[in-house]
């Protein structure tokens, strides 16, 4: 009886959309997977050494050496990148003839990513299904992707926008480098959509009531726990809460009240994430002054404030654009397709935040992850720069956790039959574009 009622045609209706979400993502991020063989120069190898280690009960640290699996299958693969690794049918591999001297530097991040895709790989590869590891890992950032299209789709749902927009919306992400690429390596910036998406239904569902503040806390724990930059939209979402709350002057009884709660929420991400970063650095067995990359990114102070304020820096997370291309996805009509949908998706959550007002969620979620976008990127460069004594770029892959919030808004502003059209032929063909270059090179 209960398995008739699981597949009736009125629950498999409700359950259809948000299968349609998962697929818009998991499709062209597996293709992606089965096309790209090499490994990405995104640190992929320190990524994949971090979850084979790990799976081994072998926390990584900074001192360690790359393990001889991780160098192996980049040896066999080859990297996209300007650099010769040693030969395949090497007996073993000594970790100075990789980037970076060999040495771990993944290890700063905490273990949540490394641990899935760890065993993802190794289960899979166990059981005969893939050669080696990677493919399996990399499997695992596809299927966090995917549900974090899922999440975002709930989270617009809950939110009162109509599914057909919300779709449509979410297919225009695979336009933006930093996250269709960071879905199909090996990567914990994979987590990244899934973590934003994550902590905006569970805030959604905290203020409707129907989320206990202990699993508020506890989302903003784990947010915290796949990478610090996905704080970024923690903060989004905790300020969206506090200052709908300040408004609405609310008080309950016998509760957490709600300005409370928002702030156990991002105490809890920032304390996860902070307590990770001085462990490792505790674990340090090395100064991180004689890696090659350390030494390459050198830098002593602040960073200027014309260098700040540079629009390359400023906007690198308004949207979330500048990242990684691998030469076989990047072609002419991608580019066509995301030079149309850059303007779109920041048109569509400037004029959404404009209305920013007293009850207004989706305005005010657009306002406040807006405006995280804008000055997220050069206090991460500030941070960077003052914590660790380097000068990075505060690459678009870093605040992927944003997005729903743009989906959400663009996905909002379509109002009547003749929006649905034009986001529908936008997203769907951002979506064929996309998915083609990536099968075809």
């Amino acid at each position: 009886m209960s398995l008739q009622r699981y597949f009736a045609p009125k629950t498999l209706s409700r359950l259809a959309p948000y299968l349609v979400a998962f697929l818009i993502a998991f499709i062209p991020a597996f293709i992606h997977i089965v096309e790209y063989s090499q490994f990405s120069p995104i640190d992929e190898l320190r990524h994949l050494d971090y979850a084979l280690q790990i799976t081994k009960g072998h926390v990584p640290k900074l001192g360690d050496k790359l393990g001889q699996d991780a160098m192996h299958e980049e040896a066999c693969r080859g990297i996209d990148y300007a650099w010769l690794d040693p030969a395949c049918n090497s007996t073993t591999f000594d970790p100075v003839a990789f980037r970076d001297d060999g040495w771990q530097t993944a290890s700063p991040h905490p273990p949540t990513y490394y641990i899935l895709s760890g065993i993802s790989g190794r289960t899979l590869r166990g059981l005969g299904i893939l050669d080696g590891a990677i493919d399996g890992a990399r499997l695992m950032s596809a299927l966090l992707f995917g549900f974090g299209f899922v999440a975002t789709f709930a989270a617009g749902r809950q939110l009162g926008v109509r599914s057909f927009p919300l779709l449509a919306g979410l297919a225009l992400l695979l336009t933006l480098p930093g996250a269709l690429h960071s879905a199909s390596i090996v990567t914990p910036d994979s987590f990244a959509m899934l973590a934003g998406s994550g902590a905006l239904l569970a805030a959604i569902r905290w203020k409707k009531g129907l989320l206990s503040t202990r699993w508020l806390i506890l989302v903003g724990a784990l947010v915290g726990f796949t990478k610090l930059t996905n704080l970024v939209m923690l903060l989004a979402v905790v300020t969206w809460l506090l200052i709908d709350a300040l408004l609405q002057k609310r008080n309950e009884q016998g509760e957490l009240s709600p300005i409370r709660a928002p702030l156990l929420m991002f105490a809890a991400g920032a304390l996860t994430s902070g307590a990770w970063v001085l462990f490792d650095r505790l674990r340090a067995t090395i100064s991180a002054d004689i890696v090659p990359q350390t030494i390459m990114l050198k830098f002593d102070g602040i960073p200027p404030l014309k260098h700040l304020l540079n629009p390359e820096v400023l906007l690198t997370w308004f949207p979330p654009s500048r990242g990684f291309d691998n030469a076989r996805f990047f072609n002419q009509y991608v580019s066509l397709m995301r030079s149309l949908v850059f303007p779109l998706l920041i048109g569509a959550l400037i004029v959404t935040a404009l209305r920013a007002r007293k009850g207004n969620d989706i305005a005010s979620l657009s306002l406040y992850a807006g405006l995280a976008g804008l000055v997220g990127a050069p206090i991460f460069i500030i941070g960077t720069a003052i914590t660790s004594g380097i000068l990075v770029g505060a690459e678009g892959r870093y605040a992927v956790c944003l997005l729903p919030v743009y989906v959400i808004a663009i996905a909002s502003q379509s109002k009547g039959r003749v929006g649905d059209v034009l986001l529908g032929l936008f997203g769907g063909s951002a979506w064929i574009i996309c998915t083609y270059a990536v099968l075809v090179g």
